[in-house]
């Protein structure tokens, strides 16, 4: 019995092995068309002389459209360093310097990837302008960064004092503001060749981040418990959807995970989603699934809260989940198939309710689904995670449902 015992649980840790493995290679695969895998450029030719690997950097030189955008327009720029150009007139009067961060802030991403920037500093080294180059935000997020006037919190400064400017975020666009203020802060670094080493932080603070991995210990506690009562799990799901969700905005996404498999993991900067994500993972091995979906997820643990309210309740059977899990697996190989072709699965995820904890910047649509579905959930338990949750599927797939779920 012992020995059978053992063959079932080595039996059950392969297939989870396996199940996970296939996972991480459709979400890996997802962002291979995007030409970056991981943080690394493949689609780009090897450069392996100094003069190929700066021709392949000064891709990065800003556009006619960037120039106007810092009113430089028809002024001549030539490269004097690593992404960073002397401009002059055309009487080759010198006027500043451009830089652009994009080779100096690999580690510096927003939610999706990384923002780079290119600021121009004129000949009495006071910043001028800070313009945005190409970035995988997901656009309202960014252009809430633009709309608040982040970018041109630095001008008029000199170095010195854009250097130890205290700029704060844009409430509801936290990865992104920050991502571009450590930009800023790297480019003006580059400028000044200060190399100092910035030791990185999550992106939402530490405080905000400790708490938030406080959050999920309690939860992983509670998780444990042979016999807890009915009041605890509610705690659990207050704190979650508070902590998790309005105040941190920490969760498992689509568009976080293809991010990361674009851009790499930034176990630091996205501390708490990163331990949330390691977590899931163990306890799967652990035999304890469903442990992100039931007791961390904060969308999650707002339907549940809102099918504890008082009210009638639609019974629904076996057949109904199942039918509802099936549709959620159409979901997710619809959204990886659009990954995969580039035929706008980054749109569609756009609308994942997630982001409706980011209340300031999040969209009209945003808002109106994920409330539809916390309404629904009042009637019949968590629709959104049983029927389309794409980020739900693949932890299922990936191991998180290989054990029989109780009802």
């Amino acid at each position: 019995m012992i020995e059978k015992n053992k063959y079932n649980t080595l039996k059950r840790i392969l297939e989870q092995t396996i199940s996970l493995l296939v996972c991480l290679l459709l979400v890996l695969s997802a962002a291979v068309w995007t030409g970056t895998l991981l943080g690394k450029d493949f689609a780009a030719a090897p450069t392996n002389t100094d003069a190929e690997k700066k021709s392949a950097l000064s891709a990065v030189k800003p556009t006619d459209a960037q120039l106007e955008a810092m009113n430089l327009g028809g002024m001549q720029l030539a490269e004097a360093d690593t992404a960073v150009w002397l401009v002059t007139n055309a009487q080759n009067e010198a006027l500043g310097t451009i830089i652009g961060s994009h080779p100096h802030t690999k580690d510096v991403t927003g939610f999706a990837g990384s923002t780079p920037i290119y600021i121009y500093i004129d000949a009495n080294e006071k910043v001028q302008a800070v313009i945005a180059d190409k970035n995988d935000e997901t656009p309202e997020y960014f252009e809430a960064v633009v709309e608040e006037g982040l970018l041109n919190q630095w001008n008029g400064k000199d170095i010195e004092t854009a250097l130890n400017e205290k700029v704060d975020v844009v409430s509801g666009a936290t990865y992104s503001s920050r991502a571009v203020i450590g930009n800023v802060r790297m480019a003006l670094q580059k400028y000044r060749n200060i190399n100092e080493k910035v030791a990185p932080e999550p992106m939402i603070g530490w405080p905000k981040a400790i708490l938030a991995l406080a959050v999920m210990l309690i939860a992983l506690i509670v998780s444990l418990l042979k016999r807890r009562k009915k009041w605890m799990q509610a705690t659990v799901l207050i704190l979650n959807t508070i902590v998790l969700g309005f105040l941190t905005s920490q969760y498992l996404s689509m568009t976080l995970l293809l991010g990361w498999a674009q851009n790499g993991v930034p176990f630091v900067t996205a501390l708490p989603a990163v331990a949330m994500l390691l977590l899931t993972i163990i306890l799967n091995f652990c035999g304890r699934p469903h442990f992100h979906c039931t007791w961390v997820c904060p969308y999650g643990s707002l339907q549940a809260l809102a099918y504890m309210l008082p009210l009638p309740k639609i019974k629904v059977g076996p057949k109904y989940f199942r039918i509802m899990h099936r549709i959620r697996t159409i979901v997710l190989m619809c959204i990886l198939v659009l990954a995969w072709f580039d035929l706008g699965a980054a749109t569609l995820l756009a609308y994942e309710p997630f982001s409706v904890f980011l209340l300031s910047s999040a969209s009209t649509a945003v808002l109106i689904l994920a409330s539809v579905f916390v309404i629904l959930s009042i009637f019949v338990p968590k629709v959104w995670c049983t029927a389309l949750c794409p980020m739900g599927e693949l932890l299922h797939l990936g191991g998180e449902g290989r054990q029989k779920t109780k009802k």
